[in-house]
């Protein structure tokens, strides 16, 4: 057996390969379509990326698994789209581990999938440093967007919001790997802030990608400036970015036990898609 990168001959296979598992409920993995020629998409674009990785783990020619990656090496960063095979799951990720931990020792590495995928959960829950987080998946596209009037308070982060951001961002969300520092450091998010008489009272963060959808994380609100609009308007602010930038859908998660974020982005136009359940490991 043995690992190898995915080349544009092989390409073709292995999407086949990949959407077949992808197709079952119990062997699915978090966030990529059903619909074939977007799954396919979704393959061809991690290839272009010269960081990403597309790994497949073969015996001969005979396929045992796909791992998809996105890799941000300055970051030491991996976040894992998912393990694609029909064999037993446990030894099949453990191979891909060992072959992570001798290339990317070290790096912080995060995957989820949904709950019907009780083979790779149940996998996880034995690696994982932090794991059985449960968040509702939802998705909005612009026809179902409401017309909103967005405020002029809410503004692209610059570099005097730093300190502010940083102590919102750092004190609401803890043992992240996504701190504030390394999110000022990277192109992969575009920051939004809420300001009240010129102070940092809210934070949304949206990612920055190429493909043709978006995801929004880390809503936060000042707890002195609570339940006065700052989190719909910064929702719809950063769902109105996303839009503005030619994207089909925007996506975001929130926690199972968070039923006051499940009513806010509902009354955004967000209708539920998915149930899963996160894992990370801190430093591989």
């Amino acid at each position: 057996m043995n690992i190898v990168d995915v080349s544009q001959d092989m390409l073709e296979k292995v999407i086949d390969y990949s959407f077949e598992v992808n197709s079952l409920n119990t062997s699915r993995v978090r966030g990529i379509s059903k619909d074939y020629q977007v799954f396919k998409n979704n393959f061809e674009k991690y290839l272009k990326n010269k960081e990403d990785r597309i790994l497949l783990l073969k015996d001969n020619e005979r396929f045992l698994g796909v791992l998809l990656l996105g890799v941000e090496e300055s970051e030491k960063y991996i976040e894992a789209i998912g393990v694609f095979t029909k064999e037993e799951y446990s030894s099949v990720f453990s191979i891909f581990m060992e072959y992570l931990k001798k290339h990317y020792k070290g790096y912080q590495f995060d995957i989820a999938y949904p709950k019907e995928n009780i083979q790779a959960i149940n996998t996880l829950k034995s690696v994982a440093t932090k794991c059985e987080v449960t968040q509702y998946e939802f998705e909005v596209r612009p026809e179902y967007f409401p017309n909103i009037e967005l405020s002029g308070n809410i503004v692209p982060l610059e570099e005097k919001h730093y300190e502010a951001v940083r102590k919102l961002h750092d004190g609401t969300f803890k043992e992240v790997y996504w701190t504030a520092d390394r999110l000022f450091q990277t192109k992969r998010f575009d920051v939004f802030v809420a300001l009240r008489n010129d102070e940092v009272v809210g934070e949304i963060v949206t990612s920055n990608s190429k493909m043709k959808f978006e995801n929004i994380f880390f809503i936060s609100t000042d707890k002195d400036y609570r339940r006065q609009g700052i989190a719909t308007g910064l929702s719809a602010m950063a769902v109105t970015h996303c839009f503005n930038k030619g994207k089909e859908r925007v996506m975001l998660q929130v926690d199972e036990d968070n039923t006051a974020n499940c009513v806010l982005v509902e009354s955004l136009g967000f209708m539920e898609i998915d149930t899963n359940v996160s894992f990370s490991v801190n430093k591989i």
